[in-house]
């Protein structure tokens, strides 16, 4: 089962890098960004295999993931909301 994971990067890691990175790799679906330095990812990896794919590309720049439960909320543009309902 996919879960929804944000992702805060560090000053230092380019997003779009990342995201390249991580959408190779198998069970990682769908994600967006709403935001500079974070982006959402749905992936069946374990918040700690995420890490650890991360830290293994990128070295041991900072970020932060988490992985988004049901109490949350926000301002983003409405159709963003949709990916937390898939």
């Amino acid at each position: 089962m996919r879960k929804l994971y944000l992702i805060v990067l560090g000053a230092k890691l380019d997003r779009q890098q990342v995201l390249d990175y991580l959408s190779d790799i198998p069970n990682t679906g769908g994600w967006f960004y709403s935001m500079p330095s974070s982006f959402f990812i749905k992936s069946s990896l374990s918040a700690e295999e995420i890490s650890a794919r991360i830290r293994s590309r990128f070295g041991n720049l900072r970020f932060f993931i988490t992985e988004v439960h049901e109490n949350r909320q926000g301002l983003m543009p409405k159709d963003h909301w949709k990916l937390f309902y898939k």
